[in-house]
């Protein structure tokens, strides 16, 4: 996984684009890995291929799936794991404490900023509504990012739709 991580950050990624459903598929895949730390580190892929915009159009046919494994993570049982990171200045691995939350939290906010709102907020309504907990909480930050990053006309119009979700998670 580190080296998708180094093709992607590198741009090269041809290959992954050619087998863009191979190489998602077998991300979710890791996602049940019996290693935590290998579970963060295919939500740090996630993010850092989300960060190519060649890439990006790939995700638009998976997005429900892939927003609900991410928001799913948030019920992760592993709280703090080592991965290897790779350092920006030198390009050497090192090792880091990273939770799968954190990394799930951190590729939740790249999809809110990345995807089309209108996309992302479909999706989140109902988990808003009908989720547990900390399903539903995550699913309002990765909202909460996503309306951060519009203007308020373009989320004027999601407004009706979100809100009796929000009130009623509110007043439970």
């Amino acid at each position: 996984m580190t080296s998708i991580i180094r093709m992607v950050r590198a741009g090269n990624i041809g290959a992954i684009t050619e087998h863009f459903r191979t190489v998602l598929r077998v991300l979710l895949e890791n996602l049940d890995d019996a290693e935590g730390a290998t579970r963060a580190l295919v939500f740090g892929v996630f993010t850092e291929m989300l960060k190519q915009d060649n890439l990006i159009s790939g995700f638009h046919a998976f997005t429900e799936l892939i927003i609900l494994k991410v928001l799913q993570a948030h019920k992760d049982p592993e709280k703090d794991v080592s991965i290897m990171r790779e350092r920006e200045c030198d390009q050497k691995f090192i090792m880091n404490n990273v939770q799968v939350v954190r990394a799930a939290e951190a590729c939740a906010a790249t999809l809110a900023g990345l995807l089309p709102a209108e996309m992302v907020v479909r999706v989140l309504n109902p988990i808003i509504k009908t989720g547990d907990f900390p399903v539903n909480q995550a699913a309002i930050k990765m909202l909460t990012k996503v309306v951060e990053r519009q203007t308020p006309e373009s989320m004027e119009y999601h407004v009706a739709d979100v809100m009796p979700g929000l009130l009623k998670v509110i007043l439970l």
